[in-house]
C-alpha cells in the first residue's frame, strides 16, 4: 500500500534520513503583523502651589511601537480622558470619579500638532466645561495619523483643567486621572490602551485669604495697619 504524503509535504520540512533525528513541528505562520500604539500622559504646566482655582495643562502624546506588515501607520480618531479618578478604581482598570476635584476648562484651551498625514487635525470634545461629566471624549476632525514603526515623537493633544475641589480618596495630596484610546493600523491590526497620571493638590489653610485682587488688598491693608502701629509707638 502506497502512502499519500502530498499534504504532509505541503506543511512540513523535507523528510529526514534517520529516524533518530527529531522532526520539528510544522506550522505555516504566514505573514506576521503587529500593531502597537502607545499613549503617554504628562503635565507641561502645573501651578505651585496647586490648589483650588489652579489651572494646569494636560498633554496626551500618541506614539507607535513596532508596526509590521504593510505601510506602518497608526490611525486614531478618538481619545478619552477622565478628569479625576479614585486610586482604588484605577487599580481595578477603571475610573470612579473622585467628586468635583477637577474641571475641564473647555475646547478653547486645546492645542495639537497632529495631522491626517497631510493637513492639520482639529480636536473637539463632547464637553461644555466644568466637572461634569467626568469623562471628556475628544474627536478628531479627520483621523490623526502617526507614521512609522517605533515613532517615539508621534503627535500630542493638549488642554487645560482647573482644580475645583479636593481629593476624597486614599491619596488626598494627589488627584489621579486616566486617558485611553483605540486605534487601527493600515495593516489591518488594532491597538488600544490606557494610562494614568496624577496632579498634586495642596489644600488651602483655613482662614487663608483667597488669591486675586481681594486677597492682595487685604494684605496691603494689613501691612499698612502694622506700619501705623509701629510709627505711633516710636512717637510715644
Amino acid at each position: 500500500m502506497r502512502m499519500n504524503t502530498s499534504s504532509w509535504k505541503t506543511w512540513c520540512t523535507p523528510l529526514v534520513a534517520a529516524l533518530a533525528v527529531a522532526v520539528p513541528a510544522c506550522v505555516n505562520a504566514g505573514t506576521m503583523q503587529t500593531c502597537n500604539g502607545l499613549l503617554n500622559i504628562s503635565y507641561p504646566v502645573v501651578q505651585s502651589p496647586n490648589t483650588i482655582g489652579s489651572v494646569d495643562t494636560v498633554q496626551i502624546r500618541i506614539t507607535t511601537g513596532a508596526i509590521s506588515g504593510g505601510s506602518p501607520q497608526l490611525v486614531i480618531s478618538q481619545i478619552v480622558f477622565d478628569l479625576d479618578c479614585t486610586l482604588q478604581s484605577l487599580l481595578m482598570s477603571g475610573c470612579t470619579s473622585d467628586g468635583n476635584a477637577v474641571s475641564y476648562v473647555g475646547d478653547s484651551s486645546i492645542t495639537t500638532n497632529c495631522t491626517d498625514g497631510t493637513d492639520p487635525v482639529e480636536w473637539t470634545s463632547n464637553h461644555g466645561g466644568g466637572d461634569s461629566p467626568n469623562t471628556v471624549v475628544f474627536t478628531a476632525s479627520s483621523p490623526a495619523v502617526v507614521a512609522g514603526s517605533g515613532n517615539a515623537t508621534g503627535c500630542f493633544l493638549r488642554f487645560n483643567v482647573q482644580k475645583t475641589g479636593g481629593s476624597s480618596d486614599s491619596t488626598p495630596s494627589l488627584i489621579e486621572q486616566r486617558a485611553a484610546f483605540s486605534a487601527s493600523c493600515t495593516n489591518g491590526g488594532m491597538s488600544s490602551g490606557s494610562n494614568s497620571g496624577a496632579l498634586p493638590f495642596t489644600a488651602r489653610a483655613t482662614g487663608a485669604p483667597a488669591a486675586g485682587p481681594l486677597g492682595l488688598l487685604a494684605l496691603v491693608a494689613g501691612l499698612g495697619l502694622y506700619g501705623m502701629r509701629v510709627l505711633s509707638r516710636r512717637r510715644a
